[in-house]
């Protein structure tokens, strides 16, 4: 996904989804919310769970696993 000449990566990859009439779940990890704040702002509609972690341990414990 790639946007063209001054269109975002966001602007594109929600604009698809919207034609689409689809939504994309985003999981975060270790990176803050920032993927899904710029998707959030570009088009809320498009956008169906987000989740943030701060590193692999937390999100080992948020599905339940266990490391091993």
């Amino acid at each position: 996904m790639f946007g063209v000449d001054d269109e975002t990566i966001e602007a594109a990859l929600t604009a698809a989804l919207a034609a689409q009439n689809a939504q994309i779940a985003i999981s975060e990890t270790g990176i803050s919310a920032g993927t899904s704040s710029r998707l959030r702002e570009t088009n809320a509609a498009v956008i169906a769970l987000t989740e943030a972690q701060d590193d692999p341990e937390a999100l080992r414990a948020a599905l339940g696993e266990h490391e091993g």
